[in-house]
């Protein structure tokens, strides 16, 4: 999805409404994202240059873990800040040109502070992902566990007709929504204009966020104080 135009005060998200690949249990991802953090430290070690994308993958299934199961896994949203610092101390964390002089951070750290996520609206036709019964049919709850499986409603059918952020996604990938930086943005952070071909670094997790050394805060864990969602999290939360 995304919102696009011209004006240096508007918003402009991108982000996926919909994941294809099923939800995968927390203590999976971030027993994956601990294996994935060794490696890239064996890796940084040897000078392999492949510690940093190994680092960047870790912090990845760490953010999913936290999205996935906020009470459970509190210490993924540390640890992902964690790598995220040196990640940005060591190697830089670049952005992503969106046109028209707009950046991103093509970056899962961020979907941790955000308050809104995608959900899709149509009439669809679907199954359990437990059992492949259609809609209706069995007994599984979704949003429980079965047996290692996630059970949640498999659309096989679908016609799309709006997009909507809201606060409590069905999918909690969908947190994860990039918000451009705009040119008057990137000038406030650096006091100037970026000059030609240069491109602007993230410096979310060593300036803006001390989420490396805190940890999570009530709010980022407990998803009933969120009287008034915003992107960012920066409302009443």
């Amino acid at each position: 999805m995304a919102r696009t135009g011209v004006s240096d005060d508007e918003i402009r998200i991108s982000g996926y409404a919909v994941y294809y690949e099923p939800l995968r249990p927390a203590p999976v991802l971030a027993r994956k994202a601990r294996r994935l953090c060794h490696e890239a430290g064996v890796a940084e070690r040897a000078g392999d240059p492949r510690a940093e994308q190994l680092y960047r993958e870790a912090i990845e299934h760490f953010v999913d873990a936290f999205l996935i199961d906020r009470p459970g896994h509190a210490v993924c949203f540390t640890e992902a800040h964690a790598i995220g610092r040196h990640v940005a101390e060591r190697y830089g964390c670049a952005m992503k040109h969106a046109g028209d002089g707009y950046w991103t951070a093509p970056c899962g750290v961020l979907a941790l502070h955000r308050r809104l996520g995608a959900s899709w609206a149509g009439p669809t036709i679907g199954q359990c992902s437990v059992c492949r019964a259609g809609d209706l049919e069995c007994d599984h709850v979704p949003g429980r566990w079965y047996e290692g499986v996630h059970c949640h409603r498999i659309v096989v059918e679908a016609e799309l007709r709006d997009i909507s952020l809201v606060p409590f996604p069905d999918d909690p990938r969908t947190y994860r929504t990039e918000i451009a930086r705009t040119p008057r943005e990137i000038r406030a952070v650096r006091g100037r204009p970026l000059r030609r071909g240069e491109v602007p670094l993230c410096t979310h997790c060593t300036e803006s966020c001390d989420g490396a050394d805190r940890g999570p805060r009530e709010g980022d864990v407990d998803q009933s104080l969120w009287s008034a969602p915003t992107l960012e999290g920066k409302g009443r939360a």
